[in-house]
């Protein structure tokens, strides 16, 4: 695999905007499969991917019932669970090409300092702030400045905000997840706001290991 491939081509900004589109497009197509006028397949059906109030360039589709909805939060941590169990490879190539790292990934611990360091690091341009573990399986790993929640707020207030971050909040779990899950690790990942105080998340791990 050229070294080229791990170049920078696009703006950190780009994840952030295709993560908010990928939630908006989650919620339409949990629409078009509730609709009647359903087809049999969603295949050439792009038309249809669409809410009859959703505008261009509003927020319109994060009123509907279903943004909070389970099979709307299940398909986005989904779409993060794809994305990080195919690139586990590719970050630990990348550190022993580019940096001349070798990364051992034999113990959980391991794995979860991986996820912390060098993963955060790829997708967020930091690391996690803190990580935390009771050593049989279960670890919380901290983030004190998210950086997709940043500049994230919503005109009905702070509990209407934390409300709806939930959905962008599964991406990320879906990431760790699948990460997890690509060396032979189970896990469940939950996500929440740090003493509702945006943009600090924890994300509690509890792994197949936990007693």
């Amino acid at each position: 695999m050229p070294e080229e491939f791990f170049t920078k081509e696009v703006s950190a900004m780009a994840l952030e905007y295709l993560v908010n589109e990928a939630v908006a497009l989650s919620v339409r197509v949990d629409e078009l499969l509730a609709s009647d006028s359903v087809p049999g397949t969603l295949a050439g059906d792009l038309a249809g991917l669409k809410l009859e109030q959703d505008k261009p360039g509003t927020v319109d589709f994060a009123s509907s019932p279903k943004f909070l909805g389970l099979n709307n939060l299940y398909r986005v941590e989904k779409y993060g669970y794809e994305i990080g169990y195919k690139i586990t490879d590719c970050i630990i190539y990348k550190k022993s090409v580019q940096e001349g790292v070798n990364i051992q990934l034999l113990e959980v611990l391991e794995v979860m300092k991986f996820i912390c360091r060098d993963v955060w690091r790829m997708f967020y341009l930091k690391q996690m702030d803190n990580l935390r573990t009771n050593h049989i399986g279960t670890f919380v790993l901290v983030d004190n400045n998210f950086r997709p929640l940043i500049n994230v707020s919503s005109a009905q207030g702070d509990a209407d905000t934390i409300r709806k971050v939930q959905p962008y909040l599964q991406l990320p779990c879906g990431l760790i997840r699948g990460i997890l899950a690509s060396l032979g690790i189970s896990a469940v990942v939950k996500a929440d706001v740090i003493e509702n105080r945006l943009p600090a998340v924890s994300f509690n791990v509890q792994t197949s290991l936990a007693k």
